[in-house]
């Protein structure tokens, strides 16, 4: 039978464990790509997949870029670049 103790000491190392798990980090990556095609591909997507966005708050309001992620990606996957998941 389990206790509520007993499933109280569950959970905790239950949530324990899952916390020190190896933290997973996505990178974008070409075989063969210098920095500099990087940084010439990530400005051309973020430009290509930019919006300006207009927020209003009561009489006041002021405009700021936004990047869709989503197209910004399809952008560096046609690119050649694709999703790498390495730890942390």
């Amino acid at each position: 039978m389990l206790t509520p103790m007993k499933l109280a000491a569950l959970l905790l190392c239950a949530w324990v464990l899952t916390g020190c798990g190896p933290r997973m980090q996505t990178y974008m990556v070409k075989p063969g790509a210098t920095d500099a095609e990087w940084r010439r591909d990530d400005y051309e997507c973020s430009r290509d997949a930019s919006m300006t966005v207009r927020d209003v708050y009561g009489s006041w309001s002021y405009s700021r870029l936004a990047v869709d992620g989503p197209m910004w990606t399809k952008c560096m996957e046609a690119r050649g670049w694709h999703r790498e998941s390495r730890p942390r």
